[in-house]
């Protein structure tokens, strides 16, 4: 199957932070993609003997989610431990890595 294109990535990254509750207060569609990665709260704080658990637990789920569409994308968990990037950033880092299948 073809690449995503990236409003597609986009649009299920949204979803995907908007249904498991990761969005802080006050985001909405169309501002989203500002919110910068530490806004997130992901492991914080850190647990002793995983401290990128919550960051590795949405990777799979984004690799399964990209999977599910019919692309395959390496684990995003170094974007999402990135905190200069924006959420759109993050998106486009995953659009920009993507393989088709």
């Amino acid at each position: 199957m073809a690449k995503k294109s990236l409003g597609a990535i986009k649009s299920l990254f949204y979803h995907y932070l908007w249904g498991e509750g990761w969005l802080p207060a006050g985001t909405t569609a169309k501002n989203w993609g500002q919110v910068r990665v530490p806004e997130l709260g992901l492991d914080q704080p850190p647990l002793t003997h995983a401290p990128d658990l919550q960051k590795d637990r949405m990777g799979l789920d984004l690799v399964a989610l990209v999977w599910a569409l019919g692309a395959a994308i390496p684990s995003p968990t170094a974007l999402l431990g990135n905190d200069t990037l924006t959420l759109a950033e993050v998106a486009k880092g995953i659009y920009e890595s993507q393989e088709a299948v």
